[in-house]
């Protein structure tokens, strides 16, 4: 009788593989979308995640032995095994993670369940490493008809969320667990737990730390963006033309010069170009021969150079030529300096 059921069951999933595999790619799809919406960017999913997200439809093998040999007393596995499909995302930085987890519970089309929240699971156990990423089981609030599959609230996709050294540590978790045929000895079992346990230790350390950098480049290039802002208006005020502004050259430069920009501000550049009011004739001389004066980095480089002449040509990050013209336009010696 088992024999015959297990044939039944293995039909019957094989039958319904490729409606599973179209819901797959019709979940992919519409997160992937909900991605562009959020950060306003065609194919987000290209510039935010580690590894393309890839539908996998669980083997028949698979499914059969989870319905019928692991003793989960399943009503009906077809209704019940919600991993059937799957999608994976997989982020660089935790707060990708719960990013795309709003993201999700929010997308009105879908009914989301987190099943699985790493975040809470470090809560409830904070001296257990293990096993790390967010698991949402999603269904049709509606039924509907994708590439003549007709597919309603009773078919689950299971969506996993994590950074990429959740998925590698995953995946040798899971190459430890299912790959060995004959049972490792005790002793090694033991010290394969224990170094999984300490290599989970190791990917959430990592992985706050990766958010702390971000943190801190996220306020860095906060900074350096409205610099570039408010010396495009005080450009405008002392010069009487709009400055080019945001540009690929003064953002470049900008970046290159971070460190000594940290505690200049609008004051400090209005203060410098008011007592240097010669500044502004060599811009409004040069505006037309020069992109470099059409460009709101201009203020900045001026107030850089008057401090930091030294230092200015060794973090120049453009043709010397061009820093070097620069100087001897404003009246600086170019003697002894590493152009």
């Amino acid at each position: 009788m088992e024999n015959i059921k297990e044939l039944e069951l293995s039909k019957a999933y094989n039958e319904r593989r490729g409606m599973l595999k179209e819901f797959g790619e019709f979940v992919k799809k519409e997160i992937c979308n909900a991605l562009d919406q959020k950060y306003f960017l065609k194919n987000a999913c290209d510039k935010l995640l580690q590894i393309p997200p890839l539908v996998r439809v669980k083997e028949t093998d698979s499914f059969i032995e989870k319905a019928l040999y692991r003793k989960k007393n399943y009503n009906d596995p077809l209704l019940d095994i919600t991993d059937q499909v799957g999608v994976r995302f997989v982020t660089l930085l935790l707060e990708d993670v719960r990013n795309i987890g709003k993201i999700i519970e929010n997308m009105v089309e879908f009914k989301c369940e987190k099943c699985r929240d790493f975040e809470q699971e470090k809560l409830n156990n904070p001296d257990h490493f293990t096993y790390q990423s967010d698991h949402y089981v999603i269904r049709l609030k509606n039924k509907i008809n994708i590439n003549g599959n007709n597919v309603d609230d009773s078919v689950s996709c299971e969506v996993q969320i994590r950074t990429i050294l959740q998925h590698a540590y995953a995946e040798m978790s899971h190459m430890s667990d299912y790959k060995p045929a004959i049972p490792l000895e005790e002793d090694k079992s033991k010290n394969i737990k224990r170094l999984l346990a300490k290599g989970s230790a190791l990917v959430e350390i990592t992985d706050d730390a990766f958010g702390e950098i971000q943190k801190m480049l996220i306020d860095c290039y906060n900074h350096i963006d409205n610099l570039l802002q408010e010396s495009a208006k005080i450009y405008k005020s002392f010069i009487g033309e709009e400055a080019n502004n945001n540009t690929k050259l003064g953002i470049k430069i900008a970046d290159a010069y971070r460190d000594l920009l940290k505690d200049v501000n609008k004051e400090k550049l209005q203060y410098w170009l008011e007592n240097n009011r010669f500044f502004i004739e060599v811009i409004k001389n040069k505006r037309k021969e020069s992109m470099l004066y059409k460009d709101s980095i201009i203020i900045i480089l001026g107030w850089l150079a008057f401090h930091y002449k030294i230092k200015v040509p060794k973090l120049w990050p453009e043709d010397s030529a061009y820093l070097e013209d620069f100087y001897i336009t404003i009246g600086i010696s170019t003697q002894g300096l590493a152009f």
